[in-house]
């Protein structure tokens, strides 16, 4: 529990340096808005979206199948959304995977996802940086996500996967199917996680999909090592 001094500093700190929402620069006064780094105003125009897909996963010379359910808080065709998720990506604004894991938790509601999947077991998985991009950025903005999802849902975050390999941004490609052969065969299990995906229902999070080609390529390789169930969710859908 936080002292009487840090408590006392933190409201100096507030009124000397007030918090502003990144996105219009209004003074967060309330204290729901500096609980998501955001004003409400800003965060009440991003439109929850209450609907999610069931793909089927097939696989080249296997056998074994799932299903892949896959939703997003929000349309990345919305101006805040996409300066929320571009702030939080390139600029270094740590601050707003609380919102984008508003969204998520959110969209899960409204969805109906939340009762469908149900909560045991599950384990929430931020789709891996490669090491290069990483060093590069200096954090992964999915991993910023899945972990203020974590503190709206009780539930665990483990780094399941592993980017073997370099590849292209998705949104630096504009052909379908160039993303489908960028993303293809690109993860791997993480050998070092603690946990394992053998059972498991899992999570697997990050701040924005198009086609969904990285997100099947996660979720096939989830699959092949043993998920149960493996449940895409992303802060918007571009």
């Amino acid at each position: 529990m936080p002292s009487f001094w840090s408590k006392a500093c933190a409201g100096a700190f507030d009124l000397l340096f007030p918090p502003l929402c990144p996105v219009c620069r209004k003074e967060l006064v309330d204290s729901k808005e500096k609980s998501l780094s955001l004003c409400l105003s800003c965060f009440s125009s991003l439109e929850i979206n209450e609907n999610f897909f069931r793909i089927p996963l097939s696989y080249q010379r296997e056998k074994s199948g799932g299903v892949f359910i896959l939703g997003a808080g929000t349309s990345y065709d919305s101006p805040f959304a996409a300066k929320i998720i571009h702030s939080l990506k390139y600029e270094d604004c740590f601050l707003l995977a609380k919102p984008l894991a508003e969204l998520i938790f959110r969209h899960l509601e409204r969805s109906g996802l939340a009762r469908l999947i149900g909560r045991e077991e599950f384990i929430i998985t931020p789709i891996p940086l490669h090491r290069r991009r990483l060093i590069d950025r200096g954090y992964n903005q999915a991993e910023l996500i899945g972990r203020e999802l974590s503190l709206r849902t009780d539930l665990p975050v483990a780094d399941l996967l592993l980017r073997t390999r370099p590849t292209m941004e998705q949104a630096k490609i504009s052909d379908p199917k160039e993303r489908i052969k960028n993303a293809k065969g690109c993860f791997s299990i993480n050998n070092k996680s603690k946990s394992s995906p053998l059972g498991k229902k899992i999570l697997l999070v990050d701040d924005v999909f198009t086609t969904g080609a990285t997100m099947f390529e996660a979720a096939k390789c989830l699959y092949r090592f043993g998920a149960r169930l493996v449940v895409g969710l992303a802060a918007a859908k571009a």
